[in-house]
């Protein structure tokens, strides 16, 4: 595409510096960069149009994974009745050894001593089982919110995808080319200098190229300055949180177009997924919907050309956790 897109913007500035210089052979140059302009328009259409047609599948399925999303809040409600029944088991039997340290009466030291063992160890075993089912609703609860935010910031994406590559790639670089193609057809029929609608036509696709270009730009640069001004949002858990620029250092950092976002909704979302599939501890439930997700996105086992299985060892293999984040974080993207 970028081969193309230079080759047009070539054949364009060869055409002006002819007509600057006054060489009669204007309409010939007109030509030949109508036609570069049409070939490259029409490509870059096309490639737009297959674009779009992926993220409005990936949107569809994603919009399903949401309504499933919802179901989950069944496992909540019974992980939370869980905890609470293990919390009255626990305070039970915190009872039953403040009654055995008071039931002396007509007892052996010896007897009181074991029966208050007996009911220290059964206090012991509730408070364990009570901390377990507690920290099962937390991490499913944590999980679960996780998994609905990655899936709404996915679905966001695919719509903003659909926009740019209908607007700024299927229409923008369409008229483009259809720009191009008319101005060939003005220079056969000798209309050149009366008929200006080929670069009326390849304008406006212009325009609208450049503003979708321009809004790109303009969010790659507030991301670059969330991440410097307010890395603690953007930091996955248990990673150091790098020290935060004022605003000054933050707006110079967005600035530098050249440098890519490292810390921001799309990369922390991809740490959020890969540690729901990658974490043994994670619900199946949810630890399916999150594999789903993955699939969705096109970050999935056919995608890379995997059985099932050697993908699922391949995403709990720690070894493979950057290129897997990397991945996700590809595959969330708008633009790609």
């Amino acid at each position: 595409m970028s081969v193309a897109s230079t080759g047009a913007n070539a054949g364009t500035i060869a055409k002006e510096a002819i007509k600057l210089q006054g060489v009669a052979s204007t309409a010939a140059s007109a030509e030949a960069s109508g036609v570069l302009s049409g070939v490259a328009g029409v490509v870059k259409s096309v490639r737009a149009a297959f674009k779009a047609k992926g993220a409005m599948e990936k949107w569809r399925g994603l919009r399903h994974l949401k309504k499933d999303n919802a179901a989950h809040s069944e496992l909540l409600v019974r992980l939370a009745a869980e905890a609470n029944t293990a919390e009255l088991n626990a305070r039970t039997a915190n009872e039953a050894v403040e009654e055995a340290r008071n039931d002396r009466e007509g007892r052996t030291e010896e007897e009181w001593a074991a029966g208050i063992r007996a009911a220290g160890a059964a206090y012991e075993a509730a408070s364990l089982i009570e901390a377990r089912a507690k920290a099962n609703f937390l991490r499913a609860e944590r999980d679960l919110e996780d998994l609905t935010g990655v899936t709404k910031l996915a679905t966001r994406k695919q719509v903003s995808k659909v926009a740019k590559e209908g607007g700024g790639g299927l229409l923008g670089e369409g008229l483009k080319g259809a720009g191009g193609i008319a101005t060939v057809a003005i220079v056969a029929t000798g209309a050149l200098a009366s008929n200006p609608a080929g670069w009326i036509t390849a304008a406006v696709g212009a325009g609208l190229v450049l503003l979708t270009a321009g809004y790109k730009g303009g969010r790659a640069a507030y991301g670059r300055f969330q991440e410097a001004h307010h890395p603690e949002l953007y930091t996955p858990e248990g990673e150091p949180i790098p020290a935060a620029k004022d605003s000054g250092d933050a707006l110079l950092h967005a600035m530098k177009f050249w440098k890519k976002i490292t810390r921001y909704k799309r990369q922390l979302a991809a740490h959020k997924i890969y540690n729901m599939v990658s974490s043994p501890h994670t619900d199946p439930a949810l630890r399916a919907s999150a594999l789903q997700l993955m699939i969705l996105i096109k970050a999935g086992y056919t995608d890379h050309k995997m059985e099932r299985e050697r993908w699922e060892e391949s995403l709990m293999n720690p070894a493979d956790k950057g290129n897997w984040i990397k991945e996700i974080t590809d595959q969330l993207s708008s633009g790609s």
